[in-house]
């Protein structure tokens, strides 16, 4: 059970991760078609 809970929470951290930088990504590329 303890293993399964540390699989679960390091996904949901890893996934969390991956949203920050996919937010990060459409700032970035939003910024350069506005300047562009």
């Amino acid at each position: 059970m303890a293993e399964r809970y540390s699989d679960y929470v390091s996904a949901s951290r890893f996934a969390k991760a991956r949203s920050d930088w996919e937010r990060l990504v459409a700032d970035v590329t939003a910024d350069e078609s506005i300047s562009s």
